[in-house]
């Protein structure tokens, strides 16, 4: 499996202690891990001491946690904006621009992000592979769905590494890549110790 080492981890896991602040959480595979993210202030719950593992996630909240995820300096956004529905004052906008600057976002095109869009399970794996780093040319040769050609070309390769690499996986023979991707996915593919969220 691929790693992609957390910069400060160190400084983040010192603050992990994984207190269970979330009272649903006794029915998700990925407990322990969002209990992580949330000791690490990397991703936070809903109101009432939810976190609705299994509840949709918008596009700009899954790049705000990413570039939390990857430490990446938001300091300092530019002044410029890149999306023209990400404004300066939207509380999201710090994230998106660095992660725009990294590479991680491309936008829907035509300088729009897609802010307030559910993210499917497919661009969340396009961005899980390139937070990774790897060249996944080729890859969609790999996927043997029997919904493979629902796949946009642009995500065919990430979808094929993703599933190679056990990042994401499909059920009943089919990867369902418009669905909509569950907030509880976000321990598939972020980068934490030293690899992916197996502390």
């Amino acid at each position: 499996m691929s790693t992609y080492y957390f910069a400060n981890y160190e400084h983040h896991r010192s603050n992990i202690n994984c207190r269970n602040n979330f009272f649903n959480l006794n029915n998700t595979y990925a407990k322990d891990t969002i209990l992580q993210l949330a000791e690490a202030g990397i991703i936070n719950g809903k109101d009432g001491g939810k976190f609705d593992p299994t509840g949709k996630i918008i596009r700009q909240d899954f790049v705000s946690i990413l570039a939390k995820a990857l430490n990446l300096d938001v300091n300092n956004p530019p002044q410029e904006t890149t999306f023209s529905d990400v404004p300066a004052n939207h509380y999201s906008y710090k994230y998106v621009e660095v992660a725009a600057n990294a590479g991680l976002i491309k936008g829907n095109g035509e300088g729009t992000f897609g802010t307030g869009q559910n993210l499917s399970r497919e661009q969340m794996t396009v961005l899980f592979v390139r937070t990774l780093g790897v060249d996944a040319t080729g890859y969609a040769d790999k996927i043997s769905f029997s919904d493979a050609d629902r796949n946009e070309d642009y995500a065919k390769d990430a979808v094929g590494y993703a599933v190679e690499d056990m990042l994401l996986n499909g059920y009943n023979n089919k990867f369902d890549p418009k669905r909509n991707a569950e907030r509880q996915l976000y321990r598939n593919g972020l980068p934490i110790c030293g690899g992916y969220f197996n502390c």
